[in-house]
């Protein structure tokens, strides 16, 4: 356990490393694109965008995680998987070009058509480096990895503000995506023959595949389900109230994803393979208890300030003309949380091969989500009504999701419960205190304000942090030795 607990220290480190440059260069790239764009120009990315992650969901069959998970994977299963993947993203780019003309119809926007048949070159670029980063992940070999990302990241950031500058609009967003695609994918080619050297042959056998068929079926319905009940939200508000009430929508949203899509992604590259690696029931589950209970209390006060400060944020950030994305970014700040904390649990039971319970909880979700947006659109058929509803699912349906991980593994919330709800009050106090004193008694400018509450809130917080839960940090390092 210890070897392993090392490796995952390290590759969180290498991973955290990389995924903060991917997310200041996305950073940078949303904050001067839209001062470029309008709300309507970010609603039409968004609904090609909604299309395309459908897409990317289903790419590889479902088999790609297990990859990492399973071990003992022969040289002629893994040829197999690569090709079929491969073959199947050649077919979802064709088929993708030749339904662009019926998917512009469903949003009414004829540039859907455009962006789609551009955005289909993603899937086979993808598809041919995708396989190498997994092997590397499986290995815990995380420094090549995280440096490939940033990187071809960094690339992607600059070709992304040239295109903005030079006025190519929505097409600097979809041309900045599809080069970093092919950069990591032939960086990852490479790499993989340096480090691994596992021989990829042309070899593509059903019984090769047979084994994983079980596995590949309910990952690929739980992600085709669980893409959708993330996305119905911007589906909905797209088809129906259109794209400018998107594009407000959709950015709040984005700003508030910054730590879903650069955290979860280090929580499934580094937690999966530790989970899989560690036999002990009760040691997993108490890895995945400090797992969770660690994020809870990391990221606690970025969502509480994101919800006192958003107006500031989004001035600061976007410029002017989005101030009516600052109400639905506090609203959507609850909702990012929940998906935080709740995304070690997929993990553990990917690890555990219970891919089925996902499955059917990502199904219920998806049909509460699609029934409550449809009310809130028929009672408001505004952004806000749907941020919302949104708000309203993560406090409630959202929480039983922990229960059937707790009574799946075996792990307790007691103390993550109490230490979160110790935690959430001190960042609402501390966030109000700095609200009252900076706003009404020094008077500050916006951005002042900002960097000014973010430090004290920092540091108010990491002293709570040391003082009040040293125990915890101590008992986490623990458990890694």
């Amino acid at each position: 356990m210890h070897d392993v607990a090392q490796k995952t220290i390290k590759g969180g480190m290498w991973m955290t490393g990389a995924l903060n440059v991917v997310a200041s260069a996305h950073f940078i790239r949303l904050a001067v694109l839209a001062r470029y764009l309008t709300p309507d120009d970010f609603g039409l990315m968004a609904m090609v965008l909604v299309v395309t992650g459908f897409a990317q969901a289903i790419a590889d069959g479902g088999i790609s995680n297990a990859i990492v998970a399973y071990n003992r994977l022969s040289n002629d299963q893994l040829s197999s998987i690569y090709w079929f993947s491969l073959l199947l993203n050649l077919l979802i780019a064709s088929t993708l070009i030749l339904a662009s003309p019926a998917l512009a119809l469903l949003f009414s926007r004829v540039e859907v058509g455009t962006l789609l048949g551009i955005a289909a070159v993603l899937f086979p670029l993808k598809a041919l480096g995708h396989q190498f980063r997994l092997l590397l992940q499986r290995e815990l070999h995380f420094q090549p990895v995280a440096i490939v990302l940033g990187a071809s990241e960094a690339v992607a950031l600059a070709l992304a503000l040239f295109l903005a500058s030079a006025g190519f609009g929505v097409l600097a967003l979809l041309y900045s995506m599809i080069s970093a695609a092919a950069i990591s994918s032939i960086a990852f080619l490479v790499v993989h023959a340096i480090v691994l050297r596992t021989p990829i042959r042309i070899r593509l056998k059903r019984s090769d595949l047979r084994p994983l068929y079980g596995f590949g079926a309910f990952q690929l319905g739980e992600r085709a389900v669980n893409y959708l009940s993330a996305n119905l939200d911007k589906l909905l508000l797209g088809k129906f109230a259109g794209a400018s009430a998107l594009g407000i929508y959709d950015l709040a949203w984005q700003l508030i994803s910054f730590p879903l899509n650069r955290i979860n992604p280090i929580v499934n590259s580094v937690l999966l393979p530790a989970y899989a690696k560690l036999d002990d029931k009760k040691k997993r589950a108490t890895y995945y208890a400090n797992s969770v209970t660690g994020l809870s209390l990391l990221l606690i006060p970025f969502f509480v300030f994101v919800t006192f400060y958003a107006g500031e944020i989004v001035s600061l950030v976007f410029g002017s003309g989005w101030e009516k994305s600052a109400d639905v970014l506090k609203l959507l700040s609850i909702v990012g949380f929940s998906k935080v904390i709740a995304n070690p649990g997929g993990s553990l039971l990917l690890a555990l091969d219970r891919v089925e319970v996902g499955f059917y909880w990502n199904l219920a979700w998806c049909i509460a989500t699609a029934v409550v947006i449809s009310l809130a659109l028929l009672v408001s058929n505004s952004e806000i009504s749907v941020a919302l509803a949104m708000a309203g699912l993560a406090v409630s349906l959202g929480l039983y999701w922990h229960k059937i991980v707790a009574d799946i593994s075996g792990a307790k919330y007691g103390s993550l419960v109490s230490k979160l709800s110790v935690g959430a009050s001190v960042c609402v106090a501390l966030c109000g205190l700095s609200r009252w004193l900076l706003e009404g008694v020094l008077v500050l400018e916006s951005s002042s304000l900002l960097f000014v509450a973010a430090l004290c809130i920092s540091v108010s917080y990491g002293v709570y942090l040391f003082w009040f839960e040293r125990s915890f940090l101590v008992a986490a390092k623990e458990l890694f030795k």
